[in-house]
């Protein structure tokens, strides 16, 4: 891992923030329907319910997304080198498949640092990056789809 990685990751990994699922990593997804964290290993400390797990490795690299920077990120994290578990991703994962209007409530109680954005497939958002952000998608037909950060 190259230095010019190192401290970016860094930085992101620390802003207690996330966004989309890398689906090449190994994310397992503590799943639970209220906003409390996984409990985390015996002895060690955690910081908030949107922190990164303690047994994720930030030397494993897997090369990074095309036509973005940086070239390389953890595996498991997006494109930015951020986990799901930084902004609640992982726990709105739980939802996919299930209507949007028995879920919205479930999902809007995870309460990510930067809020909860509810997306229709193919309705156009802004772009600004909000790390801390939780988005979830659902279709027409009104079903969940994805759950990301951004």
């Amino acid at each position: 891992m190259t230095a010019r990685f190192v401290a970016p990751a860094l930085a992101l990994a620390l802003s207690a923030s996330a966004c989309g699922l890398d689906k090449s990593g190994d994310d397992p997804a503590p799943i639970a329907d209220s906003p409390a964290a996984a409990p985390a290993a015996a002895g060690t400390p955690v910081a908030s319910n949107f922190a990164i797990r303690a047994d994720r490795d930030l030397t494993d690299v897997v090369r990074g997304c095309p036509g973005m920077s940086p070239d390389q990120h953890p595996r498991g994290s997006n494109c930015f080198g951020i986990f799901p578990e930084q902004c609640g991703a992982d726990r709105a994962s739980a939802f996919i498949g299930v209507p949007i209007d028995s879920a919205r409530e479930r999902i809007l109680a995870i309460a990510p640092p930067e809020g909860v954005r509810i997306i229709r497939a193919g309705d156009p958002v802004t772009e600004d990056f909000r790390p801390g952000r939780l988005n979830v998608v659902h279709d027409d037909a009104g079903k969940i789809t994805g759950a990301d950060c951004s």
